[in-house]
């Protein structure tokens, strides 16, 4: 929603917004306040896109739980005799379901992150002072702020959830190379089914129908292009 704010900001400027005004009359032949209509404002935002926030939230919690099962595989390796068949068995399974989350929610991710930097996008350029018109009265520099802050918090729950299963799995490669080197100065036969030789040297990073890959360094970059995409149009904008 705030995207599409700001898209008719760029758009409708000049023009006043006419649901705003139907309010504004109906709250006066009521004989209601008129800062009610802040609240209206506020949820009419908030459940336009009540479906996008809860596909984030359930797409968060799912990345959550795929890293816990990772935690648990390097859980389990640091006990003592540790059964690598059991580990890397349910180890193998967690890559089975990796491909059946990409192919069954590749496009769900995509669409998500992408609205995700838009509505970023599109709160970051109002807070910097791109409003014009009606959409430089309070009632919708507030509600914008207001709900960008709890779209925005989804979005990053979604995107470091996302960044946490890729960094467990490096910490469970790690462990594992920690203890294939002991077992080796050890001189024990640690890996004679060959599992540890097995597992590769990629570590797991959830994509987004290859276009995003749910890692630090991605949502960093894209964090950087976000900002720096925002200050170019107030710098537009302050030029005029």
């Amino acid at each position: 929603m705030p995207a599409l704010c700001t898209t008719n900001l760029w758009l409708y400027g000049d023009q006043d917004l006419l649901f705003a005004k139907t309010i504004a009359m109906l709250l006066k032949m009521l004989g209601l306040p008129e800062g009610l209509k802040y609240v209206y404002l506020y949820f009419f935002h908030l459940f336009g896109s009540a479906m996008q926030n809860m596909l984030t939230l359930f797409c968060a919690i799912l990345l959550q739980d795929f890293g816990q099962a990772i935690m648990w595989c390097k859980e389990s390796l640091l006990q003592k005799n540790a059964n690598l068949s059991e580990i890397f068995g349910y180890y193998e399974n967690i890559l089975i379901l990796k491909k059946c989350i990409e192919n069954t929610f590749g496009g769900v991710f995509f669409l998500l992150t992408l609205l995700g930097f838009l509505n970023a996008f599109g709160a970051i350029t109002l807070n910097l002072g791109f409003e014009t018109g009606a959409w430089s009265k309070r009632e919708y520099v507030y509600n914008a702020i207001i709900y960008a802050g709890i779209n925005f918090s989804l979005f990053l729950y979604l995107i470091f959830c996302g960044a946490d299963v890729n960094e467990k799995d490096k910490d469970f490669r790690n462990e594992v190379n920690t203890y294939d080197l002991k077992s080796r100065l050890r001189n024990l036969r640690n890996d004679p089914n060959g599992y540890i030789s097995a597992l590769g040297h990629e570590s797991i990073a959830l994509s987004a129908c290859g276009y995003f890959k749910f890692t630090k360094s991605s949502i960093l970059t894209g964090i950087g292009v976000l900002l720096t995409y925002s200050l170019l149009i107030n710098e537009f904008q302050n030029s005029k």
